[in-house]
């Protein structure tokens, strides 16, 4: 959880923050500051004095929206959220990624749990929070159901079945939720089921779908489940608004400074944002039609985890900041750009009034977190960039990143797109109040899935019973075969490395690659090989020795074997040796395109010459300057251009295709240049306006040749 959060968190329980020095000073009611709230204050003590010391000349602005509660309008339709509208039109197929809904899907294996008790202890959740009997009709409007079917969880019994019987009946009930598509018009958008197993065990479905509930409401809806199952007459703490109220009030925001100062904030930055991670893919998004995800998941061992958020701890990282950095070293080791932009996914529920932590509903909102890990630094230092810059951008959280995302494509002229990279954290939850023990209540947790509209990769990080779980969900039918499972190792190395070993905090550029995939790299990297001493030419009259009558040239008005062009070559080579032809010299080839300029390239380098190609159409004087530069004194070209343009009298132009080089003999010449000698120096247009001469020998383009042909 970012300080932000925890902060306002605070303040809505009517705990106050302040500093006097570096001492940070707690004003809280009585009975409100709790034993997770003091250990979330001294986990962060030096964070928040920090934050409180930067914003401590800062007029403070608070003019949230009024939340009013409105009972008698409680099942009257109200607007979506910006991110529940982003789910919604995630459903359709219109975007890339999408026809799928926002959904996560777990399975949960217990003992000696009674499904009535469990039917009932959910029904009354069912009666008690309104989104649980939300749905969202076809004009993009929200409704809560007055009334609702009784809710009862089909049980399937799979007790005394052989091995095989129990694996196949459990993956039909996963096939057919993990990935489940609920119609957001009709009631319910969950679908909880359970599976009675030997020895007593049952195991529950849980699928919900983000258009009604959060991660957040996820925990809180089984910690309520597990303490009514427990205690089936206890009483739970009132709720005195809705989230229909609180939806409606948040449509305020826009009208307040908060929201004004976040807005002007995000359009000076919308177009200094980097652009999504450059991965490797091996399809376009476009391709898939429809697509599912596979989960990565990893836990740290309490004690490594202990040791690593105390290191974070040392240096002024949060948890959350250190988890994000090493996520982005990963991502920038196998991004084509050291520079992208994440989509962190934000628990935002505004301090509206005390009972808003209370609620279920989809309070999350984005931030669009910048990244740039192109300079050489250390991962503390890019760490604590990231975290500095992170906690800028959530001071302007009231201009949500879905409104950011929107800008940014209508500025770009897209296809409506999200940042495809998603980063979740729920670290901190239980400091202000909400516990994390989601799949510990009712026993283990055995399996787990989630996907998002539009997502190439939803990454979740959070803490249950001091240890820290990581998943990574991806759609992996993008990428090239084993990169993401060589990405999640090195994502579980680093983090490793971070708890055992001082040192790579501190190292600039460490190696972080798996061991398999620097091999890879390295096998790929390791070009040395014999380089060729053939001459250009030389190359080519192997070629015609092999197939003298194959059609080499092939112009409009002419063809010609490689037999033809290489007697043209040959004896245009003699006549430019008398002409005073010899290594290094260049000759120029004014030509359009054609058969000529063939005959005048292998002609000039069987000479023992080197050529430099000039087009025709250059303006008059950009063509002598070319000339001159290259001190040509002889000229290769066609009749017609000779003709046509103006030269300097002290060039000598030769005409191809009207020379008459019948009395040269045709008879191979001899080489007389080395490797090293100039084969052509090719002009490109240069920095300073004035062209500039790029010099390749023979042995260069021999190699590129060669290279290219074994290829």
């Amino acid at each position: 959880m970012n300080l932000h959060l925890l902060i306002d968190s605070l303040a809505d329980r009517g705990i106050k923050l302040s500093i006097e020095g570096d001492a940070l000073i707690v004003d809280a009611p009585q009975g409100t500051l709790t034993s997770e709230v003091r250990d979330a204050l001294k986990a962060q003590k030096a964070e928040i004095v920090a934050l409180l010391h930067q914003h401590h000349d800062r007029q403070p602005v608070n003019d949230l929206p009024i939340l009013e509660s409105a009972p008698e309008e409680r099942y009257q339709p109200f607007p979506l959220t910006d991110m529940q509208h982003a789910f919604w039109i995630g459903r359709s197929g219109i975007l890339e990624l999408g026809g799928v809904s926002n959904h996560g899907y777990y399975e949960i294996e217990g003992e000696d749990l009674d499904v009535d008790r469990l039917n009932i202890a959910l029904q009354r959740l069912i009666d008690r929070h309104d989104m649980l009997r939300a749905v969202v009709m076809p004009d993009g409007q929200q409704r809560i159901l007055e009334e609702v079917p009784l809710s009862q969880m089909p049980v399937v019994d799979l007790r005394g079945k052989a091995e095989s019987e129990i694996e196949a009946g459990l993956g039909v009930i996963r096939e057919e939720m993990s990935h489940q598509v609920l119609p957001a018009d009709r009631f319910p958008l969950f679908d909880f089921r359970a599976t009675r197993l030997d020895g007593a065990r049952l195991r529950l479905h849980i699928s919900y779908d983000l258009l009604v509930f959060d991660a957040w409401s996820l925990f809180r809806l089984f910690e309520e489940w597990f303490q009514v199952y427990q205690q089936p007459d206890g009483v739970l703490p009132s709720l005195d608004i809705s989230f229909r109220d609180y939806a409606i009030a948040e449509q305020n925001l826009c009208q307040t400074e908060l929201y004004k100062r976040s807005r002007a904030y995000w359009l000076d930055r919308i177009d200094k944002l980097p652009p999504a991670p450059d991965l490797p893919l091996a399809k376009s998004p476009k391709e898939l039609k429809q697509h599912r995800c596979r989960r990565y998941n990893a836990q740290m061992e309490t004690a490594d985890w202990q040791r690593l958020k105390q290191k974070a701890k040392n240096i002024g990282l949060t948890p959350s900041g250190m988890l994000l950095a090493a996520f982005a070293e990963i991502l920038a080791l196998w991004s084509q750009n050291p520079q992208f932009t994440l989509n962190l996914a934000l628990f935002n529920r505004l301090p509206l009034h005390p009972h808003v932590d209370r609620l279920l509903g989809d309070f999350t909102s984005v931030t669009l977190l910048g990244v740039d890990n192109s300079a050489s630094e250390s991962f503390r230092d890019r760490a604590m960039r990231i975290q500095t810059q992170l906690w800028q951008d959530l001071e302007h959280r009231y201009y949500s990143g879905v409104r950011v995302t929107r800008e940014l494509t209508r500025r770009q002229g897209n296809v409506p797109n999200a940042m495809p990279v998603i980063f979740t954290s729920t670290l901190g939850f239980a400091g202000i109040g909400q516990e994390t023990l989601t799949f510990s209540h009712f026993g283990e947790l055995v399996y787990g899935i989630s996907q998002a509209s539009q997502a190439w990769m939803d990454i979740q990080v959070w803490e249950e019973q001091e240890t820290l779980t990581f998943n990574w969900d991806v759609v992996e039918e993008l990428f090239p075969a084993g990169a993401i499972a060589d990405m999640f190792a090195a994502y579980c190395d680093l983090l490793q490395h971070l708890a055992d070993n001082d040192a790579i905090w501190h190292e600039q550029n460490p190696q972080l690659l798996p061991p398999a995939q620097l091999l890879a790299r390295e096998a790929v990297n390791t070009t040395d090989a014999p380089i060729s001493e053939a001459l250009l030419h030389e190359l080519f009259a192997d070629r015609v020795f092999q197939a003298p009558d194959n059609i080499a040239v092939i112009a409009v008005d002419r063809s010609l074997t490689y037999r033809e062009l290489s007697d043209l070559a040959n004896r245009l080579g003699y006549r430019l040796r008398k002409l005073g032809a010899q290594p290094n010299r260049l000759i120029g080839v004014v030509m359009a395109k054609g058969w000529e300029q063939i005959v005048a390239v292998m002609g000039i380098l069987a000479s023992g010459a080197a050529y430099v190609p000039i087009a025709p159409d250059l303006p008059p004087e950009r063509l002598q300057y070319l000339l001159k530069h290259s001190d040509i004194e002889i000229v290769l070209t066609q009749s017609w251009l000779d003709d046509k343009l103006l030269w300097d009298e002290s060039i000598q132009r030769l005409s191809i295709d009207t020379a008459d080089l019948t009395t040269e003999s045709n008879t191979p010449l001899e080489s007389v240049q080395t490797p090293d000698d100039l084969a052509y120096v090719i002009y490109t247009s240069g920095s300073t306006g004035l062209p500039k001469g790029v010099m390749v020998t023979h042995r260069n383009v021999a190699n590129v040749v060669v290279h290219t042909n074994q290829r």
